[in-house]
Order: C-alpha cells, then structure tokens, then sequence
C-alpha cells in the first residue's frame, strides 16, 4: 500500500454573496475562525456544528492559517457589512419608548391607576393632564382640582 500525495483544496466555497462557507453546509469560515480565536480546539469547533466533519474543521483552519491576512480582511468586511446593515435597520425603527411613555399609554387607553415617578395616575386621563418632566400626573377635574381631590368631593357631595 503506498500513500497519496496530493494537495488537497480547502473544504470551502463562496456563494452569490461573497459568504465563505464549509462546502456543503451552512457553517461559515466566520464562525470557525471565531470560535478557533477563543480557544476552541478543532474537535471542540466540530461538535458544536454536526454537520462538520472533522477533516473540514482542519481544513478550514488551515486554509485561515496559511491565508491569516487574506482573511482578516475578509472578517474585517463582513463585520463593516454588518454594523452598516444594523445602523440602516436601528435607523428605520421608532425610537423606544420610555417607561413613563408606555404607561402613560397604558392608563390613557385603560384607565387603569399605574404609579409613574411615585405617584398615582387615576382614570379619565388624558396626555394633556401630564406633565411628564416634573413627575405630576395628576389628572384635573373642569375646575382645576386633582382626581384624587375631585373623587374625594364627589363621594362626600360636596
């Protein structure tokens, strides 16, 4: 029996996008550098992605070791890639709202007594009874008094 030397291609391929991938799976050399870069051994990278084989793990590794600046550059991109892409999707959401705003919404539409900045909000309020930058929320009756007040004077009839 004789052995077979032959150089062998790396087991990897790029896609429509310009993704390196291991061929034939999903898995890409991103993931594989990462988790090498962490200190994962080779068998380690393989059992977290069955679908490797352990050869590709090596092969992937090798292909990154013998091509270091090749493919720093490659990750380099792919990360600008990606912090461009979350910068366009943050862009296009509504920023979020504060606490204070959500409840505000919550007893506008409800009704219901929620405390914000430790006081107690009460039914019947609208936007215009808040003012949310000195913490008083206390919703006015027509006459100008508080809800606590002006449910206190109805329940006693005056």
């Amino acid at each position: 029996m004789s052995l077979t030397m032959a150089a062998e291609a790396p087991p990897l391929s790029m896609d429509e996008t310009g993704t390196i991938r291991v061929a034939g799976t999903r898995v890409y050399l991103d993931l594989i550098v990462s988790a090498h870069k962490r200190g994962l051994t080779a068998e380690e990278i393989a059992r977290q992605y069955d679908v490797l084989d352990l050869a590709d793990v090596y092969g992937a590794l090798r292909y990154y070791l013998r091509h270091r600046e090749e493919v720093e550059a490659y990750l380099a991109r792919r990360g600008a890639e990606a912090d461009e892409l979350r910068a366009t999707v943050l862009s296009a959401q509504r920023p979020v709202p504060t606490i204070a705003e959500l409840l505000s919404r919550r007893t506008y539409r409800t009704g219901d007594r929620v405390p914000v900045s430790g006081t107690w909000r009460t039914r019947g309020a609208s936007p215009k009874d808040l003012n949310l930058v000195s913490g008083d929320v206390f919703p006015t009756d027509p006459a100008g008094r508080s809800s606590e007040m002006w449910d206190f004077v109805s329940r006693s009839g005056a």
